[in-house]
């Protein structure tokens, strides 16, 4: 859906939004503005929050880009050589806790759009699919798409699990009842 550049002399990024063909020309020119105003909006507010982002530094509408500030490497947690522990958990249960009780959700919260910063830390990216909500339902959404990430690319997936429920329900009270729409969310894929 876009391009990425990466400029390193000033360790920005450039994320540009790319034609789809198969749409009418102005639905597209629409639909990639919105996107774009929205990712960039949705990402600010996030970092406003407490959850480590990029900063946003420039929005273009008329070309579908937003340019930020580089994180680190640029190297996903999915290809990172670190990988991710328990300490990386409980700080993205915490950092996706303060996402959703600011009425965001990332939309696909896979350890593809978490980054390792130079110091270490860990941040959330690509807010692409995000979206303002208060639905406990999209909040238990994120939580089971992380969930089959972690289960699918980690070893010790259970352990990372519940150290990113302890960061989570620390951080904020609704967490058991978005525990509830997990569970419900996964009941739904199961079959007798």
């Amino acid at each position: 859906e876009a391009i990425i550049e990466f400029d390193d002399d000033n360790d920005e990024v450039t994320k540009t939004r790319i034609p789809k063909s198969y749409r009418s020309p102005s639905l597209d020119s629409y639909l990639r503005k919105k996107r774009t105003v929205s990712e960039a909006r949705l990402t600010s507010e996030a970092r406003k929050s407490g959850v480590p982002t990029p900063a946003v530094l420039d929005i273009d509408t008329h070309d579908f880009e937003i340019r930020t500030e580089r994180i680190g490497s640029g190297i996903d947690l999915s290809e990172s050589e670190l990988g991710i522990d328990t300490d990386d958990a409980e700080e993205i249960g915490r950092y996706l806790a303060g996402l959703h009780s600011s009425g965001i959700a990332h939309g696909d919260p896979t350890t593809r759009n978490m980054v390792r910063s130079s110091d270490g830390d860990v941040y959330l990216i690509d807010f692409g699919l995000s979206y303002a909500t208060r639905e406990t339902e999209d909040f238990g959404m994120d939580i089971h798409v992380l969930r089959r990430t972690l289960e699918g690319t980690v070893s010790d997936s259970e352990e990372i699990i519940d150290a990113f429920w302890s960061g989570y329900s620390k951080t904020w009270d609704n967490a058991e009842e978005v525990y509830d729409q997990l569970k419900e969310i996964e009941g739904r894929g199961r079959y007798l």
